[in-house]
């Protein structure tokens, strides 16, 4: 209560010694907009509107504060009462809009972007509209499968994707030839597949594979493939289930996580002795384990300081640290080939979406921007695509590809709004 006497006090000098002219308070409510200081201009605003009530001007600039300051409600309110004083006004338009957006309402919104974009929108309305209601890169739809295919993993050269298809019960991995779209299946009917990982020679794929029909006391097992005659064999028997591998950069161990002691731990594996180490040790959930590109570190998920966070450690399990710090669920990370950044899925922004993170765990930014779920990200071994699993556009989950070279162009933004206002509804 002080602090909101404190911030209309503030406001109503302001307004004082400038005399009540609106021009002034405009301007120091812009420079008050600017400065990100929302509250401060939402008090000098609404003494102007109380006295000035059917202003246009007035009502917008206050809807731009209520709308910096996250409070997106009384925004679009500020924004129906700038409009009914100056309906033809496309500024005014533009912002309730975004507002409007920002409430989880679509059709409305789409349908102004549309009209500015087919018109004559600025540079900085084209990349605002990108970020709400698209996504920066192309996606390409890969499968058209009436299953779910998630779990997507490049071979060494690129030329391959490998995935899992679950039919049914079981779960079936499945190479794909990108240049032909051929695919293999490579799980045989007595078995069920998960979690592909390539050897670095690509000559192998390491997968967890448990009995089909599942059979009680069975644990899921890793198990080596070899992609020129299909033969199978196993390579760590343990004590415990082998869930979610994934190699190392040099082929010589990988890492799993296993369910003991009531909860899921991270465990790294030597491929030639079959020594298994534990890496993390606590009374919360660690998995997703995954190796940086040069084998130093690795990163993965745990529940350990209230909900699901990325962590970070040495490829020893030495010197665990928090990557991100965020009240909703992150998990899923995969360093980019470079080690620069790590891909990462979150549902901070109302469902699963893709994230992109400097490796330190700084610059955090959304990479994919769609109504339905994306997991699984996985990097091309150049960089250039990003492999993904996402209910876009089909009941199953089906392996999508974003071509992280080139941002889409303003034709393809309209095309995607355009099919957004065809399946939305208010």
């Amino acid at each position: 209560m002080l602090r909101r006497g404190l911030i209309l006090l503030i406001g109503t000098a302001l307004i004082l010694s400038l005399g009540c002219g609106k021009e002034k308070v405009q301007e120091s409510a812009q420079r008050l907009i600017a400065a990100g200081r929302y509250e401060e201009a939402i008090a000098v605003l609404s003494r102007a509107v109380q006295e000035n009530p059917s202003d246009p001007d007035l009502h917008y600039s206050l809807g731009l504060a209520y709308a910096g300051a996250g409070r997106y409600e009384e925004a679009l309110n500020q924004f129906k009462v700038a409009l009914s004083f100056a309906p033809d006004r496309t500024d005014i338009q533009y912002e309730m809009a975004k507002a409007a957006w920002k409430l989880g309402r679509r059709l409305v919104p789409i349908k102004t972007f549309l009209r500015i974009l087919r018109d004559n929108p600025t540079p900085e309305q084209i990349a605002e509209i990108k970020e709400l209601a698209a996504e920066r890169h192309p996606v390409k739809i890969l499968t058209n499968a009436s299953y779910d295919s998630s779990s997507p993993v490049f071979s060494p050269d690129g030329s391959k994707l490998a995935f899992i298809r679950t039919i049914g019960a079981r779960n079936v991995l499945i190479l794909m030839n990108l240049s032909s779209g051929s695919e293999r299946q490579l799980t045989p009917e007595n078995a069920s597949d998960m979690s592909p990982s390539f050897s670095p020679d690509g000559s192998y794929i390491f997968v967890s594979s448990t009995p089909y029909p599942p059979c009680e006391g069975a644990k899921a097992k890793l198990v080596r493939v070899n992609l020129i005659t299909g033969k199978r064999e196993v390579v760590l028997d343990w004590e415990n289930d082998v869930i979610r591998p994934s190699l190392s950069p040099d082929g010589r161990s990988a890492v799993f996580e296993s369910f003991v002691d009531d909860n899921w731990e991270i465990f790294k594996v030597d491929l030639e002795t079959h020594q298994v180490t534990r890496l993390t040790n606590n009374k919360a959930n660690d998995m997703g384990a995954k190796f940086s590109p040069d084998g130093l570190k690795i990163v993965f998920s745990s529940d350990r300081d209230g909900n699901f966070e990325i962590y970070e450690m040495d490829s020893d399990g030495m010197n665990q640290v928090r990557l991100t710090t965020n009240m909703a669920v992150d998990v899923m990370p995969v360093f980019s080939p470079d080690g620069e950044s790590i891909a990462f899925v979150s549902d901070r922004d109302g469902n699963e979406e893709i994230y992109l993170m400097d490796a330190d765990g700084s610059n955090q930014r959304r990479l994919t921007n769609y109504r339905e779920k994306d997991i699984t990200p996985c990097f091309s071994p150049d960089g250039k695509t990003l492999a993904f699993a996402s209910t876009r556009k089909s009941s199953y989950l089906q392996i999508n590809l974003m071509d992280l070279t080139r941002e889409i162009t303003k034709e393809e933004l309209i095309k995607h709004l355009e099919y957004l206002a065809s399946i939305s509804f208010e």
